[in-house]
């Protein structure tokens, strides 16, 4: 019977384990929300209810400037990319909650930055 070094032996060990590992591991790599889709649903209808207050306030039908509902807009888009959900689930949150025409005016309202994801998101 022949005997195996303990090099060999550990390296064999290492390269198990290492394969084991990412076979763990990868599967969250393949582009699947790390959110669920429960959540990411949730997440584009409160994005949907920022951008309607940002429209409304814009109209000045309120007592304080659209701002705080574009930053608002804003910190939830950026968790809504964080959690890797769809853009379609924003696009259509935004389709239910706004007309065509307000939805042209809060892109008008929209950096160009945000207002290109936005677009995306309306087209997916």
């Amino acid at each position: 019977m022949r005997r195996i070094p303990n090099e060999v032996s550990c390296s064999s060990g290492r390269r198990i384990a290492l394969l084991l590992a990412l076979a763990l591991l990868l599967p969250g790599c393949g582009g699947k929300p790390s959110w669920s889709e429960a959540r990411c649903r949730g997440q584009a209808r409160q994005l949907a209810v920022r951008a309607t207050s940002m429209v409304r306030h814009y109209g000045g039908t309120t007592v304080y400037p659209a701002d705080m509902s574009y930053l608002g807009f804003r910190d939830g888009l950026i968790l809504f990319e964080q959690g890797h959900c769809a853009p379609r689930e924003l696009g259509g949150a935004l389709r239910r909650d706004l007309t065509a025409p307000q939805r042209a005016t809060f892109l008008r309202l929209l950096p160009g930055t945000v207002a290109g994801k936005v677009r995306r998101a309306l087209s997916a």
